[in-house]
């Protein structure tokens, strides 16, 4: 059976997930419980029908402070115990001119993407998506001067140099406002085609919280 790629939205109460056969939408759940508990019923209802993920892509931030720490270590050690690999960008790439509450009467949001911030997407998708095909490539050509683990290094480090660079200009453009009264609920529609280019973040948590 082919593998999936797996789309995860799980910043609060509920968790969205959708499945995606390379870029195709397969189907989508949603699960109205808090991520402590959504997150293992998620994959333990993708062993029971013996989906295969290859690649997951999820947002990591902004969002509740407990749910992004426990899909963090939740994601991190599926990754590493399944091999899985790991794709992340901002919350607001998957719900674009929304209000996703912070605490409090305090809702994020966030200003339109500069040009700088998709100069640096396009960047970093380049480097992301060109990594498999440039190792194949090498492997092929014997007659390479540079080793290729030279080259796997210029590359990742150029990589962490962008999406630090992307990682400051999203969050500059993320602020925290009162709301005296609540947005409407936030219900998320999974595109029906998988939009890799808005995975470039570092996949660690994007907290972003004001003073207190």
């Amino acid at each position: 059976m082919k593998p999936y790629n797996l789309l995860l939205l799980s910043i609060h109460q509920p968790l969205y997930y959708a499945l995606y056969l390379d870029n195709d939408l397969v189907y989508a759940q949603t699960i109205d419980e808090k991520p402590s508990s959504a997150l293992p019923r998620m994959y333990n209802t993708l062993k029971e029908r013996k989906e295969t993920i290859n690649n997951i892509y999820y947002a990591n931030g902004p969002g509740n402070l407990s749910a992004l720490k426990l899909t963090h270590t939740f994601l991190h050690t599926w990754a590493i115990a399944e091999n899985v690999k790991l794709y992340a960008a901002e919350s607001f790439a998957l719900l674009p001119d929304s209000f996703i509450y912070a605490f409090g009467k305090k809702y994020f949001t966030k200003s339109s993407s500069t040009t700088t911030q998709e100069t640096l997407r396009q960047k970093i998708y380049a480097l992301l998506y060109a990594q498999e095909s440039s190792l194949k490539q090498n492997l092929k050509d014997t007659k390479s001067l540079i080793p290729h683990s030279l080259q796997t290094n210029a590359s990742n480090n150029n990589l962490s140099t962008l999406q630090a660079q992307l990682l400051a200009e999203v969050a500059s453009s993320i602020t925290c406002v009162l709301l005296t009264k609540p947005p409407p609920h936030l219900f998320f529609e999974p595109p029906q085609v998988l939009p890799k280019a808005y995975f470039c973040l570092p996949c660690e948590p994007l907290y972003i919280l004001p003073p207190l």
